[in-house]
């Protein structure tokens, strides 16, 4: 998640959403709210959205700065990491995808 936020900023930002990355925030989301997580993670998760969103906020209202190609390969790290939520939990809390 880190990772993603990270390349968020230095993308330069955007008029353009990246649909993957905010497709990585619902799912953060869905998880954070489950009652089966242990506070400790619902919390950790939920510092992570905040990251996650303000970073998106950024992309979506800095302007065209960036390569379509740079939003594109943003695109493609949330997406491996939402991949990567989703099998995580689908093993250790699948109630959490719900």
């Amino acid at each position: 998640m880190r990772l993603v936020l990270a390349l968020a900023l230095v993308a330069g930002c955007s008029k353009n959403r990246v649909k993957e990355c905010e497709e990585l925030v619902h799912t953060c989301e869905k998880i954070q709210s489950c009652a089966t997580l242990p506070e400790s993670s619902r919390e950790s998760l939920k510092s992570a959205v905040k990251s996650a969103k303000d970073a998106l906020e950024m992309i979506e209202d800095a302007g065209d700065r960036v390569s379509k190609e740079h939003l594109e390969s943003v695109g493609r790290i949330c997406q491996r990491q939402n991949d990567m939520l989703r099998r995580l939990y689908e093993k250790s809390a699948p109630e959490c995808l719900e």
